[in-house]
């Protein structure tokens, strides 16, 4: 009986294992060969992305770059080093952007990535990798340049 029960609680570990994302990225590159992988962009946080469509200022990393992919794919009005991406063309996937779980490289904070996104001083960069973990997004940021 203990014997069954080690190896059902093992084989329920593994599992959830197997789909889940990262917890932080130590990884170069692009994650294509990871679990939950979805897709990869780069992109800046350009005047028009720190204002939502009413005019308000926007006050999260996570709003941030709901912005920046709906001026992409629905305004047509994407920075000039924005990457498309196939993923978020449509209202109810950036939608999701809004709920995702905020991460960034193993050494960092999501704290500071946020600090960074929001202050306008800062004409950075970012890499995002976009994963699947069960029913929630999960987006990895990482500073590439300013």
């Amino acid at each position: 009986m203990i014997r069954f029960l080690m190896t059902s609680i093992f084989l329920l570990m593994a599992a959830a294992s197997a789909t889940a994302a990262p917890t932080c990225k130590n990884w170069d590159g692009v994650p294509a060969g990871m679990k939950g992988y979805i897709t990869s962009y780069i992109f800046g946080v350009d005047p028009q992305d720190r204002t939502n469509s009413r005019g308000a200022a926007l006050g999260s990393a996570l709003a941030l770059i709901q912005q920046d992919r709906a001026n992409m794919h629905r305004f047509n009005a994407g920075g000039y080093l924005d990457e498309w991406d196939g993923y978020f063309t449509e209202l109810d996937r950036r939608s999701r952007i809004s709920n995702a779980d905020l991460r960034t490289w193993c050494d960092g904070s999501v704290g500071d990535i946020e600090r960074i996104m929001l202050d306008a001083r800062f004409q950075n960069h970012y890499i995002v990798d976009v994963f699947a973990e069960g029913s929630r997004l999960v987006l990895f940021v990482t500073v590439l340049a300013g």
